[in-house]
């Protein structure tokens, strides 16, 4: 009754939760990943090889931005890059 009074008459979005269901499964992939046993993580969680890759694939490049900053992106907490001016001709 609490919920019928609290949301009655309103649409309300319920996510199924793939989302964080699917990172979860990656972490643990990449967690089991030892760079030979594709097949045995194949079996173990039930998805496919593709999969299996994808999340390999997208574990490992977020490693690497853990470790190696966007060369392009400036953290407002990183001082500016020093610019020199133009030479004159």
């Amino acid at each position: 009754m609490a919920i019928c009074r609290y949301i009655g008459g309103m649409q309300v979005y319920v996510p199924r939760g793939n989302i964080l269901e699917n990172l979860v499964r990656d972490m643990r992939i990449w967690r089991d990943f030892n760079g030979h046993n594709i097949p045995e993580l194949v079996q173990r969680y039930g998805v496919t090889y593709k999969t299996v890759y994808k999340a390999i694939k997208r574990m490992r490049r977020l490693e690497c931005n853990k470790y190696q900053p966007d060369l392009f992106y400036h953290s407002p907490n990183l001082p500016h890059p020093v610019r020199r001016p133009p030479r004159r001709p």
